[in-house]
């Protein structure tokens, strides 16, 4: 694959990464997509303002929420790169494309000396060959010409500060590391030829202490702060469902809002009843919890793209039309303006048989794995409750008691419908 001659003699510079491993990386994919009205006060150049030849990248679009941020020197013995910071960075994306081979530029953001953010890969893809079952992490470099500068401090507090109200990443998940480019091997431990991988090692003291006086002052929140603006359409599911029998139903959420929805463990969003109540409907063991079909994590939805959730409903209850609503809540069960969405049906008998449970002493009722007193309790039906019933046993029914269990009553205490 060629590129003008220009760029060629950049990639054939001598570049010196100090780089080296502590762990592997997976570099999260579209995570990196930040608002244009926060960054704007230190940064120095976006991906399209380097006009960088973008037929040399290959780019997989993945949505992964970072979970680290890994920040670390780059050093090079070419006296005139270290005075022009747009070469050098020019020359780093060249050179890990055409001579070692990497899918894009490894890194996501470059540090100048003058204190600029290079964003040169802020949507970056997964590149699981070049970092493999690791937390998904954000990769920013530091051009260094002697220690790192007042300006580099300065702009990269900002830029942790920013990605930690982004994605919130936290002020424990930032490490400083030394990166290494190690060769390659095959399944039989054979060195692959121009083929390498990012490894991390502990970075020299003085580059530590740099940065984490750097960064002391920048005051994390717990969960990226952004203003979510949601909207659910294109709600699908059929009119009909036999009773005992599942209902599909899926809908698509849209990001409407002007910045990127990052949804991680902190923040996660909730699809729930929207009164709140648990559901006649649940499916036991798949729903989260009886009022909560979906819980959203790790989810990054830029803005005006859309996601398609799908989720069961079980027709538990007697034939008829049917009626639920739900909702989608944020991490404190605050409903989402324009998430509210009814899911109308009919539920049909067909063959199905139905019986009820009736008074007890105990106000429920014992479900048994086998017809027989002695048999193992398995669950617990209340009275007045109705299910689809399979097999009769003596003084015993065998009943449908969840949309994947099943087991036998004493037929005393129950009535066909």
């Amino acid at each position: 694959m060629l590129y003008k001659s220009t760029e060629r003699s950049l990639a054939k510079k001598t570049v010196v990464f100090i780089i080296v491993l502590i762990v592997s990386v997976i570099i999260a994919a579209n995570a990196l997509s930040i608002r244009e009205t926060i960054v704007q006060a230190y940064f120095g150049y976006s991906r399209e303002q380097m006009e960088f030849d973008e037929s040399l990248a290959t780019k997989r679009e993945v949505t992964t929420v970072p979970q680290k941020i890994y920040v670390f020197p780059i050093r090079t013995e070419d006296e005139d790169l270290k005075t022009d910071s747009k070469r050098w960075v020019d020359n780093i994306y060249y050179y890990t494309i055409t001579n070692m081979h990497f899918p894009d530029i490894p890194f996501n953001y470059i540090l100048s000396t003058e204190g600029e953010v290079y964003g040169v890969r802020e949507n970056p893809s997964t590149n699981t060959s070049t970092f493999s079952g690791q937390p998904a992490a954000i990769l920013v470099g530091i051009l260094m010409d002697g220690n790192v500068n007042t300006q580099q401090k300065t702009a990269l507090q900002e830029l942790i500060a920013d990605l930690n109200s982004i994605y919130g990443v936290q002020k424990e998940a930032v490490e400083t590391v030394r990166l290494v480019f190690a060769h390659k091997s095959s399944g039989d431990g054979e060195r692959i030829p121009n083929r390498y991988e990012i490894r991390f090692a502990q970075a020299d003291e003085d580059f530590i202490n740099s940065i984490s006086n750097a960064i002391v002052g920048v005051d994390y929140v717990s969960a990226p702060r952004v203003d979510i603006v949601l909207s659910v359409d294109d709600i699908k599911h059929d009119a009909k469902v036999q009773l005992g029998e599942k209902l599909s139903v899926e809908f698509t959420l849209r990001n409407d809002g002007t910045d990127p929805l990052v949804v991680g463990e902190n923040n996660s969003l909730l699809l729930k009843t929207a009164d709140d109540k648990d559901s006649p409907f649940a499916v036991s063991g798949v729903w989260p919890s009886l009022d909560t079909p979906i819980l959203i994590d790790n989810m990054i939805l830029k803005p005006g793209e859309s996601k398609i959730f799908k989720f069961d409903m079980f027709a538990s209850v007697l034939p008829g039309s049917q009626s639920q609503s739900f909702h989608i809540v944020d991490h404190d069960g605050n409903e989402i303006d324009g998430t509210k969405f009814t899911v109308d049906f009919a539920i049909e008998r067909g063959d199905a048989k139905i019986l009820e449970i009736k008074d007890t002493d105990t106000g429920y009722l014992n479900v048994r794995k086998g017809p027989a007193l002695n048999s193992e309790k398995v669950s617990q039906v209340g009275v007045g409750e109705r299910f689809v019933w399979t097999e009769k046993d003596g003084a015993w029914y065998k009943i449908k008691y969840s949309d994947s269990a099943e087991g036998w009553v004493y037929a005393r205490y129950v009535r066909e419908l």
